[in-house]
C-alpha cells in the first residue's frame, strides 16, 4: 500500500541527505521515488496522479479519483527535492520534467476563478472548490 503523501516526504529528505552528506547515491534515491510512484499512480491520459494504491484491501486497486490536497504534497515534495538536487544533474532534469508535466496537467482542470477541486478528473459539477489543494 502506497500514497502519495508519503513518497513526497522521504524524496526531498533523501535529495537533502544527498547535499549534506556529498553521497550522490541519495539523489538517485530521491529520484527514483518520483519515478516509481509517477509509472504507479499516475493516468498517462490526464497526467492526474491517484492518491494511492491499495484501496478496499486490493493492493493493486487504485484510490478513486485525482485529489486536489494530493496534487499539492506531490508539488512541493517535487519542489523542495530540486532544491537540493545538482542543478544541470541528471537528477535534477528528471524531477523538473515530472514537475513541468504535473503543472501542465493541473492547469487543464484549473477552474476560471483559479481554484482547483477536490476532486481533479471530476466535472466541477461534482466536485467543489477546495482550498487546501490550491494552496499547496
Amino acid at each position: 500500500y502506497i500514497l502519495i503523501d508519503y513518497m513526497q516526504e522521504f524524496a526531498s529528505r533523501m535529495a537533502k541527505a544527498g547535499m549534506i552528506s556529498g553521497d550522490t547515491s541519495y539523489y538517485g534515491l530521491s529520484v527514483r521515488q518520483f519515478r516509481l510512484y509517477r509509472q504507479l499512480l499516475r493516468n498517462p491520459q490526464t497526467g492526474l496522479w491517484s492518491q494511492g494504491r491499495g484501496w478496499k484491501l486490493d493492493p493493486q486497486a487504485l484510490s478513486p479519483g485525482a485529489w486536489s490536497r494530493g496534487h499539492g504534497w506531490l508539488l512541493r515534495g517535487l519542489v523542495s527535492t530540486l532544491r537540493y538536487l545538482p542543478k544541470g544533474s541528471a537528477w535534477h532534469r528528471e524531477a523538473q520534467g515530472i514537475l513541468v508535466e504535473t503543472i501542465d496537467a493541473l492547469l487543464k482542470v484549473q477552474d476560471s476563478d483559479g481554484m482547483w477541486h477536490q476532486l481533479l478528473d471530476s466535472p466541477f459539477s461534482e466536485s467543489t472548490p477546495e482550498s487546501s489543494g490550491t494552496g499547496l
